[in-house]
């Protein structure tokens, strides 16, 4: 039975390993923020986390005593790229979704797991023995020399590509003024340099291999090592700079950061404020401002916006235009408003232009007021008709 060697790159690549799994359970956890991006980023930490942990079995000599480990994690090496490239277009673009055609990326795991059946059949001797001619030798066999261009071949693709979005990202902000996003591309950029790094190695281990047929340990160490480093430096962005991977949350902490309301305060203001709204009603009023409204409840205007923005997650338009649009939708409702154009319920609901009215109502029901009146007519018809 083989040897355990303990040693300090072992014991580093352990230590990297358990960081990653610990930090892809709290970012898939993570109720804030941009959360189908921290969970595409939390699995990608987790197939780094593998990778690392099945490296330390190797250095360690326990994969020897336990032969059934052995090449486990190998196909998910083709989900690293994949991965970083749709979590860099998920987090610098929220609104993009997934596509049926977005399967595609996962064939060339399934294609390194279907070439690896055979050897996953094998008996536990035999595994040890195929691993100890591939890897236990200082000249690599043709098939390692394969997987590993290959695998550099796409990462170095997908890495490109992710450059290449967030060069457009960049170039669509322009000289937007908007600190957080400029901290968002700041972050990818970041976390897209220690991967170019880890990258690098990798090639330099490749060409090593490819042109000499010589193993060097130590570059290949210092490849995966770096995998260390790209989850340690998710792990303390998370901590230290948590806007980064959360920006829902932290973009309004760090605008309300010095306020003094409460959570309870703010709760208490929701409930006077839907109040005011539902008894008197100063959405009627065509000129209600901030100001206005926030002096009704003897608070800031900027506190208002923190209520709004924090507890109801609207803007004070879109809060003030919603209870319009329930009044429109229910004067036009009511059999007794029907002498009245919709231009007349729209000023007496509190907009002051036609196209406002139109482009609100629309947005809030998916259909125009005329649509809207249409529906209610045609239901009328019918239920006339079966009468």
């Amino acid at each position: 039975m083989a040897d355990i060697h303990l040693t300090l790159p072992a014991l580093i690549l352990a230590f990297g390993a358990l960081q990653g799994f610990l930090l892809a359970a709290m970012l898939f956890g993570h109720r804030r923020g941009q959360r189908p991006a921290n969970r595409i980023l939390a699995v990608l930490v987790l197939v780094i986390s593998l990778q690392l942990s099945d490296a330390c079995l190797g250095m360690a000599g326990l994969l020897e005593r336990w032969p059934h480990l052995i090449f486990a994690t190998r196909p998910l090496w083709f989900l690293i790229p994949p991965l970083l490239l749709a979590y860099v277009q998920r987090f610098l673009h929220p609104d993009s979704r997934f596509r049926a055609i977005d399967l595609l990326h996962l064939v060339p795991m399934l294609l390194a797991l279907a070439s690896l059946t055979r050897f996953y059949l094998l008996p536990g001797p035999a595994k040890v023995e195929t691993w100890i001619s591939l890897y236990g030798r200082s000249e690599p066999g043709g098939l390692t020399l394969f997987f590993w261009n290959f695998y550099t071949l796409q990462l170095t693709a997908y890495v490109a590509a992710a450059m290449g979005r967030l060069r457009a990202a960049m170039r669509d902000d322009g000289g937007t003024a908007d600190p957080i996003r400029a901290t968002h591309t700041r972050w990818v950029a970041t976390l897209l340099g220690a991967v170019t790094v880890y990258l690098l190695l990798a090639l330099v281990t490749i060409a090593i291999l490819t042109a000499t047929r010589i193993y060097v340990s130590l570059i290949d160490y210092l490849s995966i090592a770096m995998l260390t480093v790209c989850v340690h430096l998710i792990a303390v962005t998370a901590i230290r700079t948590p806007e980064r991977l959360f920006p829902v949350l932290d973009r309004l902490a760090v605008k309300y950061r010095h306020s003094a309301l409460s959570e309870d305060a703010r709760h208490d203001l929701t409930e006077r404020l839907t109040a005011l709204m539902e008894s008197e009603r100063p959405f009627l009023n065509r000129d209600l401002r901030p100001k206005d409204l926030a002096g009704r409840l003897d608070i800031t205007p900027h506190q208002l916006s923190q209520v709004l923005n924090q507890e109801l997650e609207q803007s004070f338009y879109d809060f003030v235009n919603g209870y319009r649009v329930a009044e429109a939708r229910r004067r036009l409702s009511d059999p007794a408003s029907r002498h009245l154009t919709v231009e007349a319920i729209a000023a007496e609901v509190g907009f002051n232009s036609r196209a406002s009215f139109y482009r609100v109502f629309k947005k809030a029901t998916g259909r125009t007021p005329g649509d809207f009146l249409a529906a209610l007519d045609g239901g009328a018809t019918a239920t006339g008709e079966e009468t």
